[in-house]
């Protein structure tokens, strides 16, 4: 089923920039992300946070979500709880080369899938290491 994405899942890749290297090569990273998007499958407007952690070995690079707080709401000021509880999992051996990559996610409502988020990014830095282009594209799939 094709659905329009609304608003960005607000998602970047970070491990070129905080990344912390293992002895055996691992490059692990912990981050926490500002997670917000209208879900066109059940009308609403979801607001939270995401922690992610990384690895990125020689062999490839592998995400999963540590912990998802995710809130529906049914305003896009998220003042007025529409009652359904999210969660988000993920477990990804994605694409990466430490400037873009792609990823998918899955969002259950009360356990049932909902919904896949695809979604792909772009960071270009300059030579001094300042983010000069930084993109997010996503696409939901509703179940």
């Amino acid at each position: 089923m094709k659905t329009k994405t609304l608003l960005i899942l607000c998602f970047m890749a970070a491990f070129a920039l905080n990344g912390a290297k293992a002895p055996n090569g691992v490059i692990k990273d912990e981050v926490t992300y500002p997670f917000k998007m209208f879900l066109e499958c059940t009308g609403d407007y979801l607001y939270g946070e995401v922690t992610y952690i990384g690895y990125l070995t020689p062999l490839g690079w592998t995400e999963q979500v540590k912990k998802a707080t995710i809130t529906g709401y049914t305003d896009e000021g998220h003042t007025v709880l529409s009652g359904r509880s999210y969660e988000l999992s993920q477990t990804d051996n994605g694409k990466w080369d430490g400037v873009r990559g792609e990823s998918t996610a899955r969002l259950r409502m009360n356990g049932k899938l909902v919904a896949i988020v695809r979604y792909a990014w772009h960071t270009t830095t300059n030579a001094n290491g300042t983010i000069t282009a930084d993109f997010v594209k996503t696409s939901v799939e509703c179940k």
